[in-house]
């Protein structure tokens, strides 16, 4: 049987990751290094699964059509041989649902944890 990895496990792996982070550079959890760290993690897994959602969108499409007419002309291709181009947010595919409920999870941890120090 194969082992699913969820969100919540690469979640978890990477929070335990910040902790570790955080033991060897100050030597010391608090919730104000923990916010920092988590943001920064649940920022990157944010920004790289938004811009996948937006080309998965379409919004991209006929910019990604006209450069590919102008790249067989700039070639002197004949463009009847090139039968279809294929759209861009067709091309990506749907993988941008995974990265976005790391990053959410990570964005809530970091927001909790940021709560905590303001409470403490």
């Amino acid at each position: 049987m194969k082992k699913k990895i969820t969100p919540i496990k690469i979640t978890s792996i990477i929070l335990i990751m910040c902790f570790i982070l955080e033991l060897i550079s100050y030597q010391k959890i608090s919730f104000l290094q923990t916010t920092n760290n988590t943001f920064a993690a649940a920022s990157f897994f944010l920004i790289i699964s938004l811009l996948w959602a937006v080309f998965y969108s379409g919004a991209f499409d006929f910019f990604h059509y006209s450069m590919k007419k102008v790249t067989t002309k700039i070639r002197r291709e004949d463009i009847s041989e090139q039968t279809d181009i294929i759209p861009l947010s067709k091309s990506v595919g749907q993988g941008y649902k995974y990265p976005l409920k790391v990053g959410i999870l990570l964005m809530l941890i970091s927001l909790l944890s940021l709560v905590f120090y303001y409470l403490t």
